[in-house]
């Protein structure tokens, strides 16, 4: 049974026509395609150099095309953070601001490294939700 038999006999199918799922269907796929430009990535060296306890080091690192807003999917440094907390922000047009914080009881000095962040703009988190809400 090929797919398209399996979709036309489903419940989800009984009030529409063969077309109209496929209409459906190069829609969602559409929409998906599009979205998938709305996934920005950006990456820099950063040398954090030695963050006191209590203390935070900070970078900016330049990603075309965000705004804010937008949903910052992840972020990642290239060595071990040591028991650092990183995080990362959409801050302004352009620009995702990474923080490491050191919560711990004393200075930790990392080497250089890259830190790397994943962005979905604010249509491409909308549909990844709506995608989620439905499975």
């Amino acid at each position: 049974m090929s797919a398209i038999s399996k979709i036309s006999d489903s419940d989800f199918a009984k009030n529409q026509s063969l077309k109209e799922i496929l209409d459906g269907l190069v829609d969602d796929i559409t929409r998906v395609r599009n979205s998938i430009k709305g996934i920005l990535v950006g990456s820099a060296v950063w040398d954090p150099g030695s963050i006191a306890t209590a203390a935070e080091a900070v970078t900016d690192i330049s990603v075309p095309g965000v705004v804010l807003g937008d949903a910052v999917a992840g972020v990642s440094f290239s060595l071990d953070v040591a028991d650092l907390t990183l995080t990362a922000a959409v801050t302004a047009a352009d620009t995702v601001t990474v923080q490491l914080s050191n919560v711990t009881g004393g200075a930790i000095d990392l080497a250089s490294g890259t830190v790397r962040v994943v962005v979905l703009s604010k249509d491409a988190a909308a549909l990844l939700a709506q995608v989620i809400s439905k499975s």
